[in-house]
């Protein structure tokens, strides 16, 4: 009655089970002529106890209620079934007695599941070795992890080797560097790197290279060795740095190397009065007031915003009265140097003009010039240009109130940028009245 009968999405233990009920249930009906035949269709039907079923159908068992289910098979010739991936299941049928699955099938097959598994673990386990084995391959392949104080020292061998060479491979020494760089942000890497004497040979060295890309390089690799750790900015303070960027930034003529050399020279000075100090003695302002007259507009924001900071650093130290940070800052007093030695205000002005003029959209550098402007308004405000501050307070508003209309809700931003305008213009009003 069965010739071939496939079980799919069920494990092979389930399967087993599935073929001894099924086996009992058809051999049961197979006495009982009177029952009537059991018509399939494509859809599952549930197959009444004694129900004669044909053979080549679809045969599912609810293994809870008992429920038998079958229907035709699907659309698919013989060959494609027998491929089926999740065909787990063949069942023989004999033609002449109608033979149906016998409980010895069934102990053939669970003995040929059983064999398998044994192979397959027999061939795993050859796969596997012991610790002791692993420990010997490792060692033979010399893996031992690295200190990172090994890793510098042997990137300095590296670096000093490419150096020594007649003709230089400049991505050889950019790798070098980016590796250096990469190990620089931990602050312990960075006081070590000075213990290499890394200023002089590495940093120093590549600075006056001739080749822009060892020299962007370096310099991002010096401004990380700087950021945030203050015995890298002693020792780079005590070793000329402050007169060596600066250099840099007078004489060099790529605008991405005179980037990297201004981020360096703002990480040496933030939260550094000795080194302000030293940057105000050396004409570091004047450095200041002469790239607002040929660099990039991205590169003023930038000078502004550093100027903006320190200035805010020494307020603070008069607000709180830290007596000795407090006499360092007063020493270099770097606000009113700025403000009357490098026409300062007027600097402010000048280059909110310039930012509005190329790009109104461009509200971060916008924010960035406006604020600097806020911190020296009392000084500043009788400079500025009142119709463009006028101009952009309103334009904000709108902005503020379109955005709220459109979202129901807002960050804030415009508004903020709206207030800190309408605060310079009414200083501006104040000192006009007075």
């Amino acid at each position: 009655m069965l010739s071939k009968f496939q079980i799919n999405d069920m494990n092979v233990f389930e399967s087993l089970i599935y073929l001894m009920v099924l086996c009992t249930t058809i051999n049961g009906s197979s006495n009982e002529d009177e029952q009537d035949e059991f018509l399939a269709t494509k859809e599952w039907q549930v197959i009444k106890e004694g129900q004669k079923v044909p053979k080549g159908l679809h045969y599912r068992i609810n293994f809870e209620t008992g429920v038998k289910e079958a229907k035709l098979l699907d659309d698919e010739d013989e060959q494609s079934r027998k491929e089926r991936k999740n065909e787990l299941l063949e069942i023989p049928n004999d033609e002449e007695n109608h033979a149906l699955l016998d409980t010895e099938i069934i102990k053939q097959a669970i003995k040929k599941i059983k064999d398998d598994d044994v192979k397959k673990a027999e061939k795993n386990t050859e796969k596997f070795r012991s610790f002791e084995e692993l420990k010997k391959d490792f060692g033979d392949l010399n893996m031992i992890p690295k200190m990172d104080v090994e890793i510098l020292i042997d990137l300095m061998r590296q670096h000093k080797d490419e150096l020594a060479k007649d003709k230089i491979d400049a991505p050889a020494v950019v790798r070098i560097l980016e590796d250096f760089d990469f190990l620089a942000h931990q602050i312990d890497n960075g006081v070590e790197f000075i213990k290499q004497d890394g200023l002089q040979e590495v940093i120093y060295k590549n600075i006056n290279s001739t080749i822009n890309e060892v020299k962007e390089a370096t310099l991002n690799l010096f401004g990380s060795l700087l950021q945030n750790n203050p015995k890298v900015q002693i020792s780079a303070l005590e070793s000329g740095a402050v007169t060596i960027l600066l250099r840099t930034l007078s004489t060099e003529k790529s605008s991405q190397v005179q980037t990297k050399a201004f981020h360096a020279l703002s990480c040496l000075l933030r939260r550094f009065p000795l080194a302000q100090l030293r940057f105000v003695k050396n004409g570091g302002l004047a450095v200041i007031s002469k790239l607002f007259e040929n660099s990039s507009l991205k590169l003023q924001v930038k000078l502004v915003t550093l100027m903006n900071d320190l200035i805010i650093e020494n307020m603070q130290a008069a607000r709180y009265k830290q007596n000795s940070a407090l006499k360092q800052y007063e020493a270099v007093d770097l606000q009113s140097k700025l403000l009357n030695e490098q026409n300062w205000c007027e600097n402010l002005n000048q280059l909110l003009i310039r930012l509005f003029s190329a790009d109104p959209e461009d509200h971060d550098l916008l924010e960035k010039c406006i604020i600097a402007m806020h911190t020296t308004s009392e000084e500043c405000s009788s400079v500025y240009n009142t119709n463009l501050l006028i101009q952009m307070m309103q334009r904000y508003k709108a902005l503020e109130e379109n955005e709220k209309a459109e979202n129901e809700s807002s960050d804030g931003y415009f508004n903020s940028l709206h207030n800190l305008i309408l605060e310079i213009l009414n200083v501006k009003h104040v000192k006009t009245e007075l």
